[in-house]
């Protein structure tokens, strides 16, 4: 699975995916091992797309908000390893390249755009959001304006279903 955050001024956001095997109640009063996967922001770190070199700084705002959906909108549901917190784990995530496939059309990207919407409020930073994917092809091309404290911002996804690829189209800088 790819995910491409390279930005048009060159710097692009870093994830890390982390996977470990935690334990899981089974609902019988024992426990099962599972793998879970969690996508891991940089905090404030950027990449330099021509050499992946990290590069100084000074994320903050908008572009830490934006690397956070980013991380929510690419994390599996149930995906993430704190299992101290089940309320969290079950409605954090929503992994938008498991959410699109082959048979892109307008009715999908309307149910898509509506599971993105839930997924942006649940951040606390976030006052609101409005998202329209569209299709294009083999493409969804998935725009959200945010609503934060300091007013509205756009950020841009394109999710490839062929390509299995995420890439940011366009982010506060």
């Amino acid at each position: 699975m790819a995910i491409d955050t390279s930005s048009p001024l060159g710097l692009g956001l870093l994830a890390t995916y982390c996977t470990a095997v935690l334990p899981f109640p089974d609902g019988n009063g024992g426990t099962v091992m599972r793998a879970v996967t969690a996508v891991q922001p940089t905090l404030g770190l950027a990449t330099d797309p021509r050499t992946g070199a990290l590069l100084p700084s000074s994320a903050a705002g908008r572009q830490l908000l934006s690397g956070a959906l980013l991380c929510r909108l690419s994390t599996p549901r149930g995906g993430l390893p704190d299992v101290n917190i089940p309320t969290v784990v079950g409605n954090f995530g929503l992994d938008l390249l498991d959410s699109v496939d082959s048979d892109l059309d307008s009715r999908s990207a309307g149910e898509l755009s509506a599971q993105v919407d839930a997924q942006v409020g649940l951040d606390e930073r976030v006052i609101g959001s409005v998202t329209a994917a569209t299709v294009a092809g083999d493409t969804m091309v998935v725009p959200i304006v945010i609503t934060d404290g300091n007013g509205p911002f756009r950020l841009t996804l394109a999710i490839s279903a062929l390509a299995a690829d995420l890439t940011v189209l366009s982010s506060p800088t």
